[in-house]
């Protein structure tokens, strides 16, 4: 599952029981990460999840150093593509249990296994560096010394900074997308992520009436929403799957466009 000779920027090997032990804190039921439903196919993850089973039930096993088996509980033809996901990454063993609760609180209190390393991130703080991993396999591949990372919230804020030279790049939305659409500088980069409003029907009684909500969903203009409120290059989305991510297989069509409700934005229907 991994480069043989990855080590973490400690100079610990990175090995399967790694993985092991990751996947077992992720998917266990005190954990407090919010992705234990991202294991779900794989062997007894829902059982763990929901406090049935002990952790160390989940179908992985490291069967040596550098090899990770995963059982299913059933047939995922799209395992492989969800291994991308940072859920499913690896944590250091000996850090973890170093560390303790504090694990993760700050850049000092974890390890890393690629070929950066987190440095001067307090926990709180907006600005920190990537700094290169010493320990990382593949020098060569690795061009900058270090990378200087700042969280600006403000888009318009970020796009004075990035005019000013003190940002590479910025991601802007709103009015300050609008007025750039001629920018030279601007590029549109496609991101497979849907947005969606979640409504509480379990402490609103009026929100629990099905048809209000069908009448919800269908007086929201999302065209409008998406090109002069958000106006970041955003397209309306009808279903939880993006577009261009997935193809039917027997018919070749856009998985989200095959499955696009019949009822979209209509307020006489409202």
């Amino acid at each position: 599952m991994y480069e043989k000779n990855a080590k973490w920027s400690n100079g610990d090997d990175v090995t399967a029981q790694d993985f092991v032990k990751s996947w077992q804190r992720s998917v266990s039921d005190k954990s407090t990460s919010g992705y234990n439903y991202i294991f779900s196919g794989v062997k007894n993850a829902d059982k763990i999840s929901a406090g049935k089973a002990d952790e160390t039930a989940l179908g992985v096993t490291a069967v040596d150093k550098h090899t990770l088996r995963v059982d299913l509980d059933h047939a995922m033809p799209y395992f492989n593509k969800m291994m991308i996901l940072p859920a499913f990454f690896p944590q250091n063993t000996a850090a973890v249990k170093k560390y303790g609760s504090k694990y993760g609180t700050t850049s000092a209190k974890m390890v890393y296994n690629g070929p950066f390393k987190v440095t001067g991130w307090t926990g709180s703080n907006n600005s920190w560096k990537f700094l290169r991993n010493k320990h990382y396999y593949n020098q060569k591949a690795i061009h900058l010394k270090e990378i200087d990372m700042k969280v600006v919230q403000d888009p318009n804020t970020a796009h004075n900074m990035f005019t000013k030279g003190q940002l590479d790049d910025a991601q802007i939305t709103g009015v300050t997308a609008q007025g750039l659409q001629t920018n030279k500088n601007l590029r549109h980069v496609t991101k497979a992520g849907t947005y969606y409003t979640r409504l509480n029907v379990a402490k609103n009684k009026t929100l629990s009436n099905k048809k209000l909500r069908r009448a919800l969903n269908l007086v929201l203009d999302r065209k409008a929403l998406t090109k002069k409120v958000l106006a970041d290059g955003s397209e309306p989305a009808y279903t939880f799957v993006a577009k261009g991510l997935s193809t039917d297989p027997t018919t070749g069509k856009d998985f989200a466009e095959e499955n696009q409700p019949a009822e979209t934005h209509n307020v006489k229907k409202s």
